[in-house]
Order: structure tokens, then sequence, then C-alpha cells
């Protein structure tokens, strides 16, 4: 993620801007632009794979120099803050809401920080110094910011709390130390520095030990460097070959490659997109006009993404956040539900109380939680806002209600119920009206889940085995009749696109998830951990398989990559971690 501009000059000079004090007008933050431009393609006419996100960058086309986003395709272009004063080199926070950057609002440059989402009631002010504190660097975790200041009367990197507490000075060098860029991990910091022989090296130090000891990562004039999401390459700017271009290598320096910028243009500060496919970098005539552009790395192609005749410095994408998982546990001692993002960090509690809360669903527009709660003395089906709060109860008998799934349309909840003598399937409108039992055997069946057209209920029935029925739904919503998809099925989900199946299975001697075709074709084995592993759904974009593992009475929550290939655990494992749900983006969005 980054930054600004770091420009080498021959004689290695940083270009300034005129500092004055303004007034502290806001209200002209965050506005549309009516000259948004559009989207052009330098390379491919019919790009494979237009880029995707959210660039913030800092523009003078407003008079003075203000932060503005656009799309990555180039459209629906707005500004954040239009003060009347400079501010730019602006950092996303890696929750893609939060934006540090320097403003000289209050005479030289300092740092603020804003929430994209209400830029005007958000302004702080982190620093307070002497010099002209910039170029500010959010730290992976969203902890910390390290930054450029001159309060000492040198450029130095310095590091502190993200609300401006606890700043100290990590380096101490006779040169100019610009541009600090974290490893994805958080343990390293690379930065610019003018060395003895004027320059620019590439160094790294532990942001964990001031006055450490850098270490010199490269000597090729490297006047700013971005770390890929992965880790295992830098993307930088240099004089190398006697004019500035950029440049791609390993993180040690090695393996330089050359990436073209755009025709005619000098290419700067590159920074990559969160999936590693593009770079966007700044393209300049001379240093009066500037526009920024998006190069694919794996296509060839060039995207111009502004056009105008000011100068567009600085661009910095928006980080997608961590996705966020809903589940319920007894970590608390009791049943409650939480909601934690996939790196196991940020979790919240939504429920808080001595009776058992589980089984959490969304419904379709992310804005309510359908759950079970014995808090009336039996277990019964609930509804409450997506933040926790306004329970509503829906059922209310003498029974055991439970594992509510809300159809695509929201217009129907359906449940299982023993309220008859049997555990049976039950649908209900989402006010609790209108209760009609559905399924009607001497088995149990539980664990309704409903296709993604809503036109299908799927649900797990228990006798000797366990096996997935199916209820088919007439254009009218008139159920149909039972019966038997697929038998040793348990708890089976669709995708998102209705294709595919996930389930656990035991038919391998121990339960275990598994994908299908929903024709029946195309069984995959996922997960062989010897652990019995529940509960599968999908993230929204069907890429991904978030489940339960369990042993000896704790369930752990675990994340599969279908494309990667690859496991991540969510949560340790020490308590009962049960039936995740990755949770609707509309929720925090």
């Amino acid at each position: 993620m980054k930054k600004y501009l770091l420009i080498l000059l021959s004689a290695m000079v940083l270009l300034s801007f005129s500092c004055s004090e303004k007034d502290e007008d806001l209200s002209r933050s965050r506005t549309p632009v009516e000259d948004s431009p559009t989207l052009r393609t330098e390379v491919s006419a019919v790009p494979a794979k237009p880029p995707q996100g959210e660039i913030l960058f800092s523009s003078e086309r407003g008079g003075d120099r203000d932060l503005y986003i656009v799309n990555a395709d180039g459209t629906d272009l707005r500004v954040i803050l239009d003060l009347p004063s400079i501010e730019g080199h602006g950092d996303w926070a890696p929750d893609g809401d939060r934006i540090v950057f320097f403003s000289d609002r209050d005479g030289n440059r300092e740092l603020y920080s804003i929430s994209y989402a209400d830029p005007e009631k958000t302004l702080r002010r982190l620093t307070d110094s002497k010099g002209n504190d910039h170029l500010p660097a959010w730290s992976p975790d969203g902890q910390k910011i390290a930054f450029v200041s001159e309060r000492d009367g040198n450029p130095e990197i310095y590091i502190m709390n993200s609300d401006g507490t606890d700043q100290k000075r990590l380096t101490d060098d006779p040169g100019k130390d610009m541009a600090p860029t974290w490893s994805p991990d958080g343990r390293t910091l690379y930065y610019s520095t003018a060395g003895d022989n004027g320059t620019w090296q590439l160094r790294s130090l532990d942001p964990s030990q001031p006055g450490s000891e850098p270490e010199i990562i490269s000597e090729e004039n490297i006047g700013y460097a971005d770390v890929s999401p992965d880790g295992s390459r830098l993307a930088w700017h240099s004089n190398r070959s006697g004019s500035f271009a950029m440049y791609i290598s390993g993180t040690d320096g090695s393996d330089i490659e050359a990436v073209e910028g755009a025709p005619g243009q000098t290419g700067w500060i590159p920074v990559w997109s969160a999936d590693g496919r593009y770079l966007a970098f700044d393209g300049e005539r001379g240093y009066s006009t500037g526009e920024i552009y998006v190069r694919d790395l794996e296509e060839g192609s060039l995207y111009r993404v502004t056009n105008h005749r000011s100068s567009d410095w600085g661009p910095d994408w928006r980080p997608v956040p961590p996705s966020k998982i809903i589940y319920d546990s007894n970590s608390g001692g009791d049943r409650e539900i939480y909601i934690i993002d996939e790196k196991g960090r940020n979790r919240v509690q939504l429920t808080d109380n001595d009776w058992e809360d589980g089984l959490p669903g969304f419904s379709p527009d992310g804005r309510r939680i359908v759950f079970f709660s014995d808090r009336d003395g039996d277990d019964e089906i609930f509804i409450m806002n997506g933040d926790g709060t306004d329970p509503i109860q829906l059922t209310s008998n003498e029974s055991m209600d439970r594992a509510a799934s809300w159809s695509p349309s929201g217009e129907r909840i359906a449940f299982i119920s023993d309220r008859d003598g049997n555990q049976e399937v039950y649908i209900m409108d989402p006010d609790g009206s209108n209760q009609i039992r559905l399924t009607e055997n001497g088995a149990r069946d539980f664990w309704p889940s409903w296709s993604p057209d809503g036109k299908t209920l799927a649900f797990t029935r228990y006798s000797t085995t366990q096996e997935t029925w199916f209820i088919d739904f007439s254009e009218k919503g008139d159920p149909g009749l039972p019966y038997l998809f697929l038998e040793d099925c348990s708890r089976c989900e669709f995708s998102p696109d209705g294709s595919e199946v996930a389930f656990s299975s035991h038919r391998d001697g121990n339960w275990e998830i598994y994908t299908m075709n929903r024709d029946g074709t195309g069984l995959r084995r996922i997960t062989r951990s010897g652990n019995a592993d529940w509960v599968p759904t999908w993230s929204r974009d069907g890429r991904r398989l978030v489940f339960s593992s369990e042993r000896n009475y704790s369930a752990k929550i675990i994340i599969f990559d279908r494309d990667k290939e690859e496991f991540t655990t969510v949560t340790p494992g020490r308590f009962q971690d049960w039936r995740p749900i990755f949770v609707p983006e509309m929720l925090f969005n």
C-alpha cells in the first residue's frame, strides 16, 4: 500500500510545496467530480480482465492539492477531502476505511487520519512537530504507522501507534531516509536513503527495534519500493539505466525485471494491487502533469485511469478488508454468537447472556441474523439486527426449534422442530407467521439449506445413516414431496451459483468435507485431517469453504481456498467453535 511520489532529481532534492495556515472548513468533503475520466486501454483493445478495486491519489484538479478516489477502471471519480490547504501522501489502513495523509492546514506538514465512511466527522490530527511529517505507511495489522519526519533537522523514519501516540525515531542517518513500506507480515520496514556516494540505497530494518542497525538491500539507486502482497517481490523506480523507469525484483534486490510504463512518460512509484496482478503508477511528462495508470503484469495491458490537465500523484490501492465469519462458540462458558475476521482477529461478541445462542444465519440483505436461543426455557427461533441488537422471538412452543435458514428471496425461513413429536422441517414467514410443516417421517430431519434460486430446499435426514434429501418448490412457491439426493451426506450446502454442493460424509471412514456437482458428478474429497470436519459453507464468490474441524469435543474454524489448495486456521480449537458462515459484505459496507 503506498504512498506518495518520491522524486529523485539528479541533485537528489525532494520537491516541496508552499505551506500556509488554512481554516477548518470541511463542508466540501467527498463530493462527486463531474469530469470523471474513462478507462483507456493503451495495449489491449479488449482487456482480458479489466482492473478492479479503487485507487486513492492526490490531485490539483480542484485548484489546490486534495485527496481523490477513483475506480481502477477509471470510472466514478470523487473527491474525499477538498480543503483550502494542501493534502497528499494518502495511505489506506488495512480495513479499507481509514486513511492517513499529510496536510499543511495548520502550517507545516502534519499527519492526519480520517474514516472514508465519514471524513468530515473523523478528521484527526496525529502529529504536531516543528518539522514536516509526511509519507505515512500503515502497518499490515493496522496498529502502527511508519512515516518520515524532519523534526530533528533531517528526514528520518519514525513509527507511532495509529492514534498518534508513542512516536519513536527508528533511523539516524546523515542522509535522507524516505518512503517507508512494510512487509506483509509487519516484521520488516523497507525504505530508501541517500548513500555516501550520493545515490539512493534500499534498506530494511526491524520496526520493533528502534535504533537497530539497518540492512542495505540494494544500491541500485532505488527511490521507492512497494512490497508485493505475498511478500516475495518489490516494485520500485530507479534511474539505474540513465533515465527513470520502473522495475520488479526479489526482496533481496535480485532478479531485476523492467516494467514498461506509459509511452513517452516517466513511470514513478509503482504500487501493487491486492492480488499482485496489477501495478498502479504515476506517468509524468516533466513535473507539471501526471496521470494514474495501471499495468496488467499478466496480460501486458496498460490502462489510463485518470485524464486531466492537472497533475495526479501517489496512487494507493484500497485494500480488500479481511472477510468476516459469524459462528457460535462456548468460549465464554455458555454458547454465544461471535463475528471474527478470517485472520482470527477482531472478534466481536454479538450475544451475551446466560442462555444458549447458536447456529446463526443471515438474511439475504445481510441486515438481520436468524438464530436459535433457549432464553425462554427451550430452543426457539429468533432474529436480530446484524450488530446483535433488537432480538425478536419468532417461534414459541414447548419444543425444540433450531437450524434456521433464510430463503434467497427473504420471504421464508426454513427451520427444524420436534413440536409434533419428531424432528421435522418447517417453513415460516420472516415475522414468524404461517408456520408450515414440510416433512413427516419416523427419522430425524435437520440442517435445512436453500438453493440460490430458492426453488430447492435441502435437508439432512438421520436414520441408520445420514442422507441429503431435497424438496422442490413450484413457481407459485408450493412445496413438493421430499426425495433422496445423496446417501452418506450431511449438511449439504449449495454453491453460490447452484452448480455444486459441499457436504460432510463418513463414506471413507471419517467425517470429511466433500464437494460434488449438483448432477452427481465430480465428487471430490477436500479434507483428510483425521478430525471430524463438519458444516461447510461457501464464500460469496464460491472460491472458499469455511467449516468446523472437531476433535475431543473442541472445534476450530478452518478456511479452504479452492484455487490455492490451502487451508487456513481461523480459531485455535480450544473451544467448540461451530457453524461458521461468511458474513455478507454489505453488512459492513
